[in-house]
C-alpha cells in the first residue's frame, strides 16, 4: 500500500508542476488555452496517494500491535 500512496502523490505532484511548466496561452480569437484538467486530477491523485498511506500506516499498527486475551 505504500508504493502505490507514494506513487499516486509523486504523480499528483508532478501533474500540478506539469501545469505549472506548461502554461497558458491566449489564442489570436482571444481564448485562454491552458491544461487546466491537470489541476484537479493532481490534487485527486494527492488526496488518494494520502489516503493509502495513512491505510497502510494504520494497517500496520494494527498487525503489529500487542494483542489482548
Amino acid at each position: 500500500m505504500y508504493r502505490l500512496g507514494i506513487l499516486a502523490v509523486l504523480a499528483g505532484v508532478d501533474g500540478l508542476v506539469a501545469f505549472r511548466l506548461i502554461g497558458g496561452q491566449v489564442g489570436p480569437d482571444g481564448v485562454l488555452h491552458e491544461p487546466f484538467a491537470l489541476v484537479p486530477l493532481g490534487c485527486l491523485a494527492i488526496v488518494l496517494g494520502a489516503a493509502l498511506l495513512a491505510g497502510g500506516w494504520v494497517r500496520s499498527r494494527r498487525a503489529h500491535a500487542p494483542r489482548e486475551h
